[in-house]
C-alpha cells in the first residue's frame, strides 16, 4: 500500500500537479507536490476528526528545520511561514530532511 494512497485521487484529474514526496509526521500525513504542500491533520486524542490543509508554494515566504541535539528527541520540526502565519510540522526521525528542503527550495525560490 502506497504512502500516497489517501492522496492519489487528487492527482488523477490530468492536471500538471505531481506528487514529489510523502511522509508521516508524528500523527499526521504530508504530501509535497510541485504546486503545494498537503497536510492531513488528525485530531490527537480520539483520531476521529481530521482536517486537510492545502498550502500553495506561492504563499510560502520562508521555512526552517529545527532539530534537537538530545538523544531522546525523536523528531524534527519544519516551520513554514505563509502570509505572516507560522505552521509547525513535527517530522519523525528517519525522514530525509535534505530532500524535503530541496523540494521546498525548488518551488519557493
Amino acid at each position: 500500500r502506497s504512502t500516497l494512497f489517501p492522496y492519489t485521487t487528487l492527482f488523477r484529474s490530468g492536471s500538471a500537479e505531481e506528487p514529489a514526496a510523502a511522509f508521516t509526521t508524528i500523527r499526521d500525513r504530508a504530501v509535497l507536490t510541485n504546486r503545494r504542500l498537503i497536510i492531513k491533520d488528525i485530531e490527537p486524542i480520539t483520531g476521529k476528526s481530521t482536517e486537510v490543509y492545502s498550502l500553495p508554494w506561492k504563499s510560502v515566504s520562508s521555512w526552517a528545520f529545527v532539530n534537537s541535539n538530545k538523544i531522546t528527541e525523536f523528531s524534527s520540526t519544519l516551520r513554514i511561514w505563509m502570509s505572516g502565519e507560522l505552521m509547525a510540522i513535527r517530522i519523525r526521525r528517519g525522514v530525509d530532511l535534505n530532500k524535503i528542503d530541496a523540494i521546498i527550495a525548488q518551488h519557493v525560490l
